[in-house]
């Protein structure tokens, strides 16, 4: 068997199907590469108290994991030593600055923390945002609430919407922030210096493993650092374009078996 030590997976487009569940192929592939000795883990948009608080359990996922890399890569958590890492949150001047920016739009401005996703009013996005995630409301006061450092903001919008929202940003300046969709319905700015490369970066310190022993699968954007860091990276078939242009592999698509046919081909299992 070759030198792997870690599968890291995407979440949303990448281990999710369109029904927002894993494939059992997934469940399946999952439990004989950590019969083998293989840690697996995921690489996130998503906060690890919602992760945990509410979709664990909803994904059939609790007692898989032995990594979770959350916030685009600003949270780290290895579960054997219980270790975390936390780094590159925005500052309150920051969220305020984004917040501003992008209100009078038709979205949602939001922040997933604690296991709720915290926006400033109850509107069709906020609604819509919070279906797709599968994580409860709660509706707070931005001005008081965004005074202290979160790891990003969201701008949840309608995907017939998403172009205005890009549109905007175009508009937007600050040197420390980078902003990018990461799927058909969200956009999102976090800290310059955050992203899923530099969360892998961390991980590896932590469990004291080699990029070169890491298989990891993305979909978006926000995957594209990962991908290229990674020592064996694969895009899924329903990837976009520059995503697969970063990918050594490109496998199936997320209802096409594609994590469980590529690990099964690749590890020879």
């Amino acid at each position: 068997m070759k030198d792997i030590k870690l599968v890291l997976t995407d979440i949303d487009g990448t281990l999710l199907s369109p029904n927002l569940m894993p494939l059992q192929s997934s469940y399946e592939i999952i439990d004989k590469i950590r019969e083998k000795g293989i840690k697996f883990g995921l690489v996130t948009g998503r906060d690890f108290d919602s992760v945990n608080s509410f979709l664990l359990d909803r994904w059939k996922l609790r007692g898989k994991l032995d990594v979770f890399i959350g916030e685009n890569g600003s949270f780290v958590k290895d579960f054997s030593s219980n270790k975390i890492s936390k780094q590159f949150y925005m500052s309150s001047s920051e969220l305020k600055q984004v917040y501003n920016h992008f209100k009078d739009l038709e979205v949602s401005m939001a922040v997933s923390e604690k296991g709720y996703l915290h926006v400033d009013k109850i509107n069709e996005q906020a609604e819509y945002f919070s279906d797709m995630v599968k994580i409860p409301i709660k509706v707070v006061d931005f001005d008081t609430y965004l005074q202290q450092p979160k790891p990003k903001i969201h701008i949840g919008v309608l995907p017939k919407d998403m172009q205005k929202v890009i549109d905007r940003a175009k508009t937007f300046h600050n040197p420390n922030l980078v902003g990018m969709t990461t799927s058909k319905y969200l956009f999102e700015y976090n800290n310059k210096n955050v992203n899923k490369k530099v969360g892998i970066q961390k991980l590896c310190q932590i469990i004291g493993i080699d990029k070169s022993q890491i298989i990891a699968f993305g979909d978006q954007m926000n995957d594209y650092e990962m991908l290229q860091y990674a020592g064996v990276s694969v895009a899924m078939g329903n990837a976009l374009d520059e995503v697969k242009s970063q990918s050594k592999f490109i496998t199936d698509g997320n209802d096409e078996d594609g994590i469980a046919n590529f690990l099964k081909k690749y590890l020879e299992i």
